[in-house]
């Protein structure tokens, strides 16, 4: 296999193991929101924190990291958090993060998508 093709591969591969962990957080997110497990919401939604930093232009950066921040210092809070504020934060940082996955293309394929080239897509 010649230089060039193995690079295309590697590239490949990581693409689709970040577009996994991705999914795997977004489902962990539904799941602990749906139960109002707190904690664990936050660690997922910090994963896709984690994950999508690389992708934040400089004006989206600001507010998501002050939205991980807030999020961070109420989901480690040793005093009793009303239940309500840490929901609505954690849910306006997961959105914010979900903006980021559909303004970045990583949620569905965009028209130049090559499954797109016999009509209709998949």
């Amino acid at each position: 296999m010649d230089e060039a093709k193995e690079q295309s591969m590697t590239t490949f591969n990581m693409a689709v193991a970040t577009l996994m962990r991705l999914d795997n957080a977004l489902k962990d997110c539904n799941q602990f929101s749906r139960t109002h497990q707190f904690k664990d919401w936050f660690y997922s939604i910090e994963v896709l924190y984690k994950e999508l930093k690389p992708y934040f232009k400089s004006d989206e950066a600001e507010k998501i990291d002050k939205y991980y921040n807030i999020s961070k210092n109420l989901a480690s809070s040793k005093s009793k958090v009303d239940n309500n504020s840490i929901h609505n934060q954690l849910l306006k940082f997961e959105i914010s993060l979900r903006e980021i996955i559909n303004k970045r293309g990583l949620d569905f394929p965009r028209s130049g998508d090559p499954r797109f080239a016999l009509g209709g897509g998949m």
